[in-house]
């Protein structure tokens, strides 16, 4: 059951993340979930949080990297981390501009985001692990 939860939450991020890109390449600018906003539009306190958290998730991989060495990840790893820093940080962008977090209800984007990555972590256990594999 967990493994076709995590299928069916990695296919429609999957299904957003290319209709952002495809509308993107057509001109127009989609925002979570599907709100399109003027190209100049995107309000500043989503780019500082989609900021902190690529760099948080880079920092977190380059001291991984630093303390245990390389090691294989499966890419649902890298998924959750991000979403877990976009979520954390988010909130502490939000705490910083709260009036404009109210305004776009960005609160829950925020809160969507945290339960996903929360369930791709709990589907991706080692017990869930297999079902990440290459099937042959």
């Amino acid at each position: 059951m967990g493994h076709k939860i995590a299928y069916l939450l990695i296919a429609c991020i999957t299904l957003w993340a290319i209709c952002v890109v495809v509308a993107y390449l057509l001109g127009v600018t989609l925002s979570f979930p599907l709100d399109q906003i003027a190209h100049d539009g995107i309000p500043y306190h989503r780019l500082c949080a989609l900021r902190l958290a690529i760099f948080g998730t880079f920092a977190f991989y380059g001291l991984m990297h630093l303390l245990k060495g390389s090691k294989q990840l499966y890419p649902i790893h890298f998924l959750k981390t991000f979403l877990f820093f976009l979520s954390i940080f988010g909130v502490f962008v939000g705490l910083k501009y709260p009036t404009d977090m109210l305004e776009n209800g960005d609160w829950y984007a925020l809160g969507f985001w945290f339960l996903i990555a929360t369930a791709l972590h709990f589907s991706s256990l080692p017990r869930f692990r297999r079902y990440f594999r290459k099937k042959t």
